[in-house]
């Protein structure tokens, strides 16, 4: 029997089956704090601890986006993995020749080194999560 079962829930999420202790590491390493959590008015009131979880523990549930992060961390702590694919496949592989040619050929304005890379891994990944300030966008 493997430590941790990842089904898929929807098109957003993925479903974590394991263990308590097991929830509570994987909260602890989907958490951050962001660059001005201080300056925050629920922060100042102490109604917030300033982090925010991409896991929520209640649920169970894990962006589709952070599944391979989640891999390598799982693997890194020796923890054995299922697949529950009876709700569909979890990860999609893309080509991104196609998608990097259409982006280019109708691109208003040259994009920076950074933003082509962050476009080719969104695309490859076909769902991903991008943490990127407001305005960064291409």
């Amino acid at each position: 029997m493997a430590d941790i079962i990842i089904k898929k829930y929807d098109e957003l999420y993925v479903r974590i089956l394991a263990d308590t202790g097991i929830y509570y590491q994987i909260r602890e390493f989907f958490k951050f704090r962001p660059d001005s959590y201080k300056y925050h008015p629920k922060y100042k009131n102490g109604l917030w601890d300033g982090y925010i979880t991409l896991f929520k523990h209640k649920e169970k549930l894990l962006y589709t986006g952070l599944v391979p992060t989640f891999i390598k961390w799982a693997n890194e702590q020796n923890y054995s993995l299922q697949f529950d694919t009876t709700g569909g496949n979890i990860c999609h592989d893309t080509q991104t020749d196609d998608f990097f040619f259409f982006f280019t050929k109708w691109a208003i304005v040259e994009p920076y080194d950074y933003q082509i890379d962050s476009f080719i891994t969104l695309i490859s990944y076909n769902k991903c999560l991008c943490l990127s300030p407001t305005g960064s966008c291409i």
